[in-house]
């Protein structure tokens, strides 16, 4: 079941993992944005997205037409300024914090009313993806799937020292959302 007030997820990272969590979103209905800088990559991001979908209809998991419904939830964009409208924004992108910084960084510009920034990091801590933040530094959290997420239902949480603990829980509340179990550690490591 769909969670109320989230009417538009941003994905910004279109590679593996956030293909793999626009399968997860617009499966269950909402309506997703990727943005990404390679816009040249678009056709290949899609075809892939597809056959995720694919495989999952060859092994019985969901019929034909679901595809094709799920595809209607699905933007690809250039442009953060598509995001404006995100309740919630999954970053997926390389490890990479200055990169990380300057996504939050447009995020805090175009995005007036993100709850939760949810990073898929596997090696940055919070405190160190939020410590340039302004505006969302208690909003920026770890959410690490085990790929394909999509697929695998296990995702950790972890917030840092400036972390709202109404982010958690909203990001929480989100992935069981998705059919996901999530699990909030205390501690980042």
């Amino acid at each position: 079941m769909k969670l109320e007030g989230v009417g538009h997820i941003g994905i910004i990272g279109a590679g593996m993992i956030g293909n793999s969590l626009a399968v997860l979103t617009t499966g269950h209905g909402y309506r997703t944005t990727c943005v990404d800088n390679r816009t040249e990559m678009f056709p290949e991001f899609k075809e892939s997205y597809d056959g995720y979908f694919r495989q999952m209809i060859d092994e019985g998991l969901m019929p034909e037409k679901q595809l094709e419904i799920c595809s209607r939830y699905l933007e690809y964009s250039g442009d953060y300024d598509d995001l404006a409208g995100c309740d919630v924004i999954f970053e997926c992108v390389t490890e990479n914090k200055e990169l990380k910084h300057q996504i939050y960084s447009r995020i805090e510009q175009t995005c007036p009313k993100v709850k939760a920034i949810c990073s898929v990091s596997s090696s940055i801590v919070p405190d160190v993806l939020a410590e340039k933040a302004t505006r969302y530094k208690d909003r920026i959290i770890v959410t690490h799937p085990f790929n394909p997420a999509h697929m695998v239902p296990f995702f950790e949480l972890c917030g840092g020292s400036a972390t709202d603990l109404g982010a958690l829980e909203f990001a929480k509340a989100l992935l069981e959302s998705l059919d996901r179990k999530p699990v909030i550690l205390k501690k980042p490591a």
